[in-house]
């Protein structure tokens, strides 16, 4: 899929690099910023009042809201694509109630069911919009506070009618409006940007319409990585539905293909050509690697070749980091040059081979502080011969030392790279921390 060139990019390579990988899954039971920002929004509505016509006395009834209780929000999805709201809350309204040239205070506790059906639609460059397909509101005064039974027996007709005439318009609009504050910081959090190196940053973006099923709401966000000052482009990997996991009991679960992660290794695993001399400061088993190269140049027509003298090493990444996601275990796969060399008797460094060393990296993965975290540790090394200027070997006998040499020396570089870690979208406001990590079908999912 062409990642090498995310490493090395050709000349060629204009257009943005896109990997439509990347979705998450919401439970059901999720509400957004609404809870917070409705009961203030309730309070600002007008409730209305009620002023009788003719003559003295004049029964006045002038309605407001006092305090509007934390509301309970659940959101039921259907099969049509369509997400029923539920909003229940409490209302405490007070009024004065005049009687000729006298009043009492009147305070009514009502229970409010607002159910709305809500849709997205017109997607356009990661922007979407909500239609309320259908909006109702059910009341019920749950008691009405006053000091006569006879007054109580007036005005709860009365309150009914206002809030009847007033109340479900209203509610609506406002849940209208307050959702689509809610859109906007959801928005907010699927469209973001990173910085992932100096001249790289990852951006996030909504990919489409979101899914909605019975089971889950789901998001597909392209991933848009830009590097040195070029747009690089993968193809689109995954076309196919998601396949997500059991999200209940889960706020938000995560899922990154395969594909993905390989496009945005390359960019987090940046590690510069190394080079250094094997003495036991640097690499604890130099002698025995000396000694191990000097037998093979023992067998050798190989007259100038210095005899256990100090190697000089370059390790070179020649192949950009993939990663393979296996329900029994996941790796790294990485592939090195090491070009091995040594001093002549007069002091020049003499080229004796080159190999090439596929690498095979354990991983373990974490998130902190939102970011997705890999620790690799190696666990296999293939060496093959690319040149020798020595004639033919056997790299048999290097294999070991080649090992622990890459481990002292080399593993502490990428492990260096990988923790600064991969950004993850803290999709509406969820902490994406301490997750569950679920592997299947070359997909990673992350479940908070």
């Amino acid at each position: 899929m062409g990642i090498p060139e995310l490493l090395y990019p050709s000349p060629r390579v204009t257009e943005q690099h896109h990997v439509n990988a990347l979705q998450w899954a919401v439970d059901p039971s999720g509400t957004f910023v609404l809870a917070l920002l409705l009961p203030g929004a309730f309070k600002q509505v007008e409730v209305g009042s009620f002023e009788t016509q003719g003559f003295f006395p004049h029964p006045c009834l002038r309605l407001h809201i006092v305090k509007v209780y934390l509301p309970v929000i659940s959101v039921e999805l259907k099969a049509n694509a369509t997400a029923q709201l539920h909003l229940k809350t409490r209302l405490h309204l007070s009024a004065q109630y005049h009687f000729g040239l006298l009043f009492e205070r009147i305070d009514i506790i009502v229970d409010v069911h607002v159910m709305a059906d809500i849709m997205f639609r017109n997607y356009s460059g990661g922007i979407v919009r909500f239609k309320y397909e259908i909006c109702e509101t059910e009341f019920t005064i749950a008691n009405v506070v006053c000091p006569s039974y006879l007054i109580k027996t007036r005005v709860k007709p009365l309150v009914l009618n206002i809030l009847t005439a007033t109340l479900p318009g209203a509610f609506c609009r406002v849940v209208e409006m307050v959702g689509n504050v809610a859109l906007f910081d959801f928005l907010y959090s699927a469209n973001v940007l990173f910085q992932v190196r100096t001249t790289t940053s990852l951006h996030y973006q909504l990919a489409a319409l979101p899914q909605i099923t019975s089971i889950t709401l789901a998001l597909k966000l392209n991933i848009v990585i830009r590097t040195a000052g070029r747009f690089l482009t993968v193809p689109v990997s995954d076309h196919a539905p998601a396949i997500f996991p059991s999200v209940k009991g889960s706020a938000l679960c995560l899922l990154f293909t395969q594909d993905a992660l390989n496009a945005i290794l390359p960019v987090v695993i940046r590690v510069t050509p190394q080079e250094f001399i094997t003495t036991p400061q640097v690499f604890s088993g130099s002698i025995q690697l000396i000694n191990a190269v000097a037998v093979l140049l023992s067998h050798q027509k190989c007259p100038q070749c210095p005899e256990k003298s100090p190697l000089k090493i370059s390790l070179s990444v020649v192949e950009a980091a993939t990663i393979v996601l296996q329900p029994s275990s996941t790796y790294l796969r990485l592939v090195l040059e090491i070009t091995v060399g040594a001093k002549d008797p007069l002091g020049a460094i003499i080229d004796l081979f080159v190999l090439k060393a596929s690498l095979k990296l354990s991983v373990e993965m974490s998130v902190h502080d939102c970011r997705l975290i890999f620790f690799t540790k190696l666990i296999k090394v293939e060496l093959r011969v690319i040149s020798s200027d020595i004639g033919h070997i056997s790299v048999t006998s290097l294999t070991k030392w080649m090992h622990l040499l890459l481990v002292e020396t080399f593993m502490p570089r990428i492990n260096d790279c990988l923790n600064a870690g991969i950004p993850l979208p803290s999709l509406l406001d969820i902490n994406v921390a301490y997750p569950k990590f679920l592997i299947s079908q070359g997909r990673l999912v992350l479940c908070v």
